[in-house]
């Protein structure tokens, strides 16, 4: 059985106003301040973060089955939550997957992927491996 690392959902709801833009522009500060950035390519609805060993992807979804899913999940994930209406109506998201990292050599790059996608106001960040929203 197969193991995805750092895989993310960044779930956005309707009245969030976070582009894939948004995110590359954060991103791109962020990794400035270390050494060895990454390469952060973009094309349509994907963002890669590329080391010469690594590589790190960020997908924008906005299909009519994310919503669904989101219904999904806030009721199976979310359903104590204050908040589970405006998780269920998220209608756009950002899933990330990445490179097998089994020595974890990427991990601190994966917690900054993290906190920049924390930072945006209005969104939720769901671990689909582990079943929580990050906020918990």
């Amino acid at each position: 059985m197969g193991y995805t690392y750092y895989r993310l959902m960044t779930m956005i709801p309707p009245d969030a106003t976070i582009t894939l833009g948004n995110v590359t522009d954060a991103l791109e500060q962020r990794f400035s301040l270390i050494q060895s950035p990454p390469a952060i390519n973009v094309q349509e609805k994907m963002c890669t973060l590329d080391w010469s060993n690594w590589q790190f992807r960020m997908y924008w979804e906005d299909e009519p089955h994310v919503e669904e899913e989101s219904r999904e999940i806030a009721k199976r994930f979310a359903s104590g939550r204050a908040d589970t209406e405006r998780i269920a109506s998220c209608n756009r998201r950002i899933t990330t997957a990445a490179d097998d990292d089994p020595n974890m050599d990427h991990f601190n790059h994966y917690v900054f992927v993290m906190e920049v996608l924390e930072a945006f106001e209005g969104i939720y960040v769901f671990d689909p491996n582990g079943g929580k929203f990050t906020d918990e």
